[in-house]
């Protein structure tokens, strides 16, 4: 799958997202973000493959999507998903073939069931009434991204 995969993804825009390791404190790939219907997309709308080298770097912080609604769907790999309940963390299995909807109140995390994890990323445009958010399962604190060291938006 992954060679088929790459071979379809050879001539698209793509970016690599860098992000600190929380024990080294080296910059490492955590995502590739492969541009389906080029960056800007159409209204409001993109299309991505992603393909994630690594999960979510912070132990303790979920994360929210400021979409309308995005939905992924697990083309390789897949990945264990830490979800906020209330004030507690439910874990599912996120296999392939396997569809992920994730609305603006979703707080999750990502962690990889193997090396890396392929997905085809649909976005809807931003919700205007939302932004990314960081929740400390710890503290039960949130936290604007632009305060987080290890966001991306």
């Amino acid at each position: 799958m992954k060679n088929i995969l790459l071979k379809l993804i050879s001539k698209l825009n793509k970016d690599t997202i860098l992000l600190p390791n929380p024990k080294t404190g080296l910059k490492e790939p955590y995502l590739t973000r492969h541009y389906l219907i080029g960056k800007k997309g159409i209204f409001g709308y993109n299309l991505f493959i992603h393909q994630f080298h690594s999960g979510d770097m912070e132990e303790n912080e979920l994360h929210n999507h400021p979409f309308k609604f995005s939905l992924s769907f697990i083309l390789s790999g897949g990945y264990f998903e830490e979800l906020k309940h209330g004030t507690k963390i439910n874990v599912k299995e996120r296999k392939p073939f396997t569809f992920n909807l994730i609305t603006p109140t979703t707080y999750h995390r990502v962690n990889l069931r193997q090396d890396d994890c392929w997905t085809i990323f649909l976005v809807a445009p931003r919700n205007k009434n939302n932004d990314w958010y960081f929740w400390n399962s710890q503290t039960n604190e949130y936290k604007h991204w632009t305060k987080s060291e290890n966001a991306i938006a």
